[in-house]
């Protein structure tokens, strides 16, 4: 069964939800996870063409946020010569790859930069409303 299990909200860092920049969906299909980014400040562009990623056993938040927020981590040396090899990418694998061979390194220089980011979680569960009894 395929499904969308849950949300990730990132935006500016509070205490509670408010500005939120973009959303990605966690959607668990088949055999393999994916996020899926909706985006609510239509100014942030991801890497190359890429509005989706199928997570691996080695990858996580840090680099959903590397691909669909990329300017957020523009102070990063390694990120430009990842944007340009992934120029033309939609989908990035990180399950079967072909992952660029400085991805580690973007990731090192990444995380002081990840930490200021607002992130927050739900699942989705099913809700039913009560409604009021007919006669």
């Amino acid at each position: 069964m395929s499904a969308y299990t849950g949300v990730y909200a990132v935006g500016e860092p509070a205490e509670e939800c408010n500005e939120i920049y973009f959303l990605m969906m966690d959607y668990e299909g088949m055999e393999r996870q994916a996020l899926i980014v909706h985006y609510f400040d239509t100014t942030i562009k991801p890497i190359g063409r890429i509005d989706r990623i199928r997570t691996g056993p080695d990858s996580d938040l840090l680099d959903a946020c590397l691909v669909f927020f990329p300017a957020h981590f523009s102070a990063c040396p390694a990120l430009a010569a990842i944007e340009q090899e992934l120029r033309d990418t939609e989908l990035l694998d990180f399950y079967t790859g072909p992952i660029p061979d400085s991805w580690d390194e973007l990731r090192k220089q990444a995380k002081p930069l990840f930490a200021n980011l607002g992130i927050w979680h739900a699942n989705f569960n099913t809700w039913r409303p009560a409604l009021p009894e007919t006669e």
